[in-house]
């Protein structure tokens, strides 16, 4: 089991997830980037708009212990220009790897992050990029981490130069 996500609750949590003392990770910081990845899986999944998921969220804050403005910096960010985040990313693609081929979770996590990296300039690029990489590590199969993290670090390199 992943690092990220608790392996077992106690007992009297069983049948509660998240748990109900709060966030999964235990980092403001890291619970705003997992819920703008939520948020963003949903959007391509469902085509839930921008601003309702804003509002689902918002009903988690608390209990999830998320930094707010994290949270809505990226969700901004990712409704004003996921779809030129979307090309960003597959110019740095393998032909074998193109971007409609990844899974959702991998493209969610993706465009979060470069949210991040454009938006969130006092983020050291390396915090940045390892803390998608530990994310990407509860959803993705090991080749997929360093495909994730080959990309994150090129686009890094673009958007930060």
């Amino acid at each position: 089991m992943s690092k990220l996500f608790p392996t077992s609750l106690p007992a009297a949590d069983a049948d509660t997830f998240p748990a109900t003392d709060g966030s999964l990770t235990g980092h403001k910081k890291t619970e705003a980037r997992l819920a703008a990845i939520e948020s963003c899986y949903q959007n391509l999944l469902l085509e839930t708009p921008w601003a309702e998921l804003a509002e689902q969220v918002g009903s988690k804050f608390k209990a999830r212990d998320i930094q707010k403005s994290l949270y809505m910096a990226l969700n901004e960010a990712l409704a004003a220009h996921a779809e030129r985040y979307s090309h960003m990313a597959a110019a740095h693609q393998l032909e074998s790897w193109p971007w409609a081929r990844l899974p959702l979770t991998t493209q969610a996590l993706l465009l979060t992050a470069i949210a991040e990296l454009e938006t969130q300039p006092a983020t050291d690029t390396p915090v940045v990029i390892s803390q998608y990489i530990m994310l990407s590590q509860g959803f993705c199969a090991d080749d997929e981490v360093k495909f994730v993290n080959a990309i994150l670090d090129k686009l890094a390199k673009q958007i930060r130069s």
